[in-house]
């Protein structure tokens, strides 16, 4: 059985491309290494993908992306087009369709950090909370070392 999940990216950009493609160049693992601190990025990209099985549809949710315990960015969508995804879903004559998938990207520009921190994305879907990946800032070896 499908369960709705929540899956972020963190990397320094995205790049659109025609096809309906995204690039996203820069992507960082489990952890960003900084050198020193206080520090500032240019612009760091965050992600997030909520995916939810075709019985599941969603009304309306909301993204909040935080550092630590500051919130970044709180964006609610109201409106994810119900009636889209009911009629995308009743056309689909194969089944082939098993989720349905919501994408926002978000530039944090610049993005300052005075220590170690982690960033950290949920999702509030009417009744549910779905917490994403996040990202540990901090400090380390950001080059290879000569050998």
């Amino acid at each position: 059985m499908l369960s709705r999940y929540l899956h972020v990216i963190y990397c320094d950009d995205v790049r659109y491309e025609l096809g309906n493609k995204e690039s996203y160049m820069g992507v960082y693992g489990p952890d960003l290494l900084m050198s020193e601190f206080p520090s500032t990025l240019p612009k760091l990209c965050v992600v997030a993908t909520i995916s939810t099985p075709i019985d599941q549809l969603i009304k309306s949710f909301t993204l909040i992306i935080s550092k630590d315990d500051e919130v970044l960015a709180e964006t609610p969508i109201e409106d994810t087009n119900f009636e889209l995804q009911s009629s995308l879903i009743n056309h689909d004559k194969n089944h082939a369709t098993k989720l349905i998938q919501f994408r926002g990207v978000f530039q944090l520009v610049p993005f300052p950090m005075d220590k170690e921190c982690v960033l950290k994305v949920k999702a509030k879907i009417e009744d549910d909370e779905l917490i994403g990946p996040s990202l540990r800032i901090i400090s380390g070896q950001t080059k290879p070392e000569n050998t």
